[in-house]
């Protein structure tokens, strides 16, 4: 079992995350901007990495839809895939991931004070949301 690397694809940040090698946990790895050179600079990560598969989040609205971003997502797969034709994606739902990362990311319990905290990017933590998500569900399948 090769390294898994999760994406979490927005507009102007793409967070990434990986897999250990045995591909059981995910981390956050980094966060790149959503750029001409983004592709580029994934598939160098593929091949530095070892990846073998790339698991997308799949934007989608309330109703379960595709949503406005599930097209750029998608269009930035397909420009990958020319990059790295060998690699195997997979899509999975990454509804409300920024949020529960953002939930993660508490205050010190000995910080008494109510000043919001910063806001912080946290795409990278999402992709690790989303990367765990799959290897989670690729466990519970054997």
């Amino acid at each position: 079992m090769g390294r898994v690397l999760g994406i979490d694809y927005g507009t102007t940040k793409i967070g990434l995350a990986l897999s250990d090698e045995e591909g059981c946990f995910a981390f956050p790895y980094a966060i790149i901007p959503a750029r001409e050179h983004a592709v580029r600079r994934v598939a160098a990560l593929i091949a530095k990495e070892g990846v073998e598969t790339v698991v997308v989040g799949a934007s989608r609205d309330l109703q379960g839809e595709d949503n406005p971003l599930m097209a750029q997502a998608r269009r930035f797969v397909r420009a990958l895939g020319k990059e790295v034709p060998h690699i195997s994606v997979v899509w999975e739902d990454e509804s409300f991931t920024t949020q529960m990362a953002r939930h993660t990311h508490v205050r010190p319990e000995r910080e008494k004070t109510r000043k919001p905290l910063p806001r912080r990017p946290l795409d990278h933590a999402a992709a690790a949301l989303i990367l765990e998500s799959y290897l989670e569900r690729r466990r519970q399948e054997g």
